[in-house]
């Protein structure tokens, strides 16, 4: 009985999708992403220090933008956070949700692995968490340049690939709902010096 029970838990640890929360950020992490973020660390980390490296890899791969609302970067500080909340009409700080996993284009659909054994779309994590959070960030390759429909939130949607590590230029949008996209990358927004209203000119019908 006890075997069977150390199995059992182990098999639900392989099987469960980790979220983690931090202030304003939860992170929706796959399994296998969160693992290798863990082996970065010389020991095992904290999850608050987990969180805010996966806070810093998608401030990279989304075009130096900043996502945390204590940033003290200088790329990107908190402009994104305050264009969000102007948008959206917030007295408070935009809550944040993020999508971390592994992404890849089958059958016409748009898929992440949530676990080592499971796959998942991901209109159907968005769908689950459109209006739950004020600004969710699919960070999950979209090599189908697919676009979800989106209802609620705001929403930043690669075009490609997401991985800094293999220097990704590539186009993502920031979708408003009932409004449009505004495409965008790390050169336009160096461009207008990280001021995400000189990109509202640019905004095309979305999907």
């Amino acid at each position: 009985m006890f075997l069977f029970h150390q199995i059992y838990k182990q098999f639900v640890y392989l099987t469960l999708m980790k979220k983690l929360t931090l202030g304003n950020e939860t992170i929706h992490i796959s399994k296998n992403c969160f693992w290798d973020i863990e082996r970065r660390f010389k020991e095992k980390p904290a999850e608050k220090s987990v969180i805010e490296k996966i806070v810093e890899k998608t401030s990279l791969d989304f075009g130096m933008i900043s996502i945390a609302n204590n940033s003290s970067d200088v790329y990107g500080k908190s402009y994104f956070l305050k264009f969000c909340k102007n948008i959206l009409g917030l007295q408070a700080e935009p809550n944040i949700g993020v999508l971390y996993a592994r992404g890849f284009y089958e059958k016409e659909q748009w898929i992440y692995y949530e676990t080592v054994f499971k796959k998942r779309k991901v209109d159907g994590w968005i769908n689950k968490n459109d209006g739950v959070y004020d600004v969710l960030i699919i960070h999950s390759d979209n090599k189908g340049a697919l676009r979800p429909v989106v209802q609620k939130s705001i929403v930043i949607i690669p075009q490609g690939s997401v991985s800094s590590i293999q220097g990704h230029e590539g186009e993502n949008l920031i979708v408003i709902p009932g409004r449009g996209a505004i495409p965008f990358n790390r050169m336009k927004l160096e461009r207008v010096n990280f001021d995400f209203n000189n990109l509202l000119e640019k905004i095309e019908r979305y999907p």
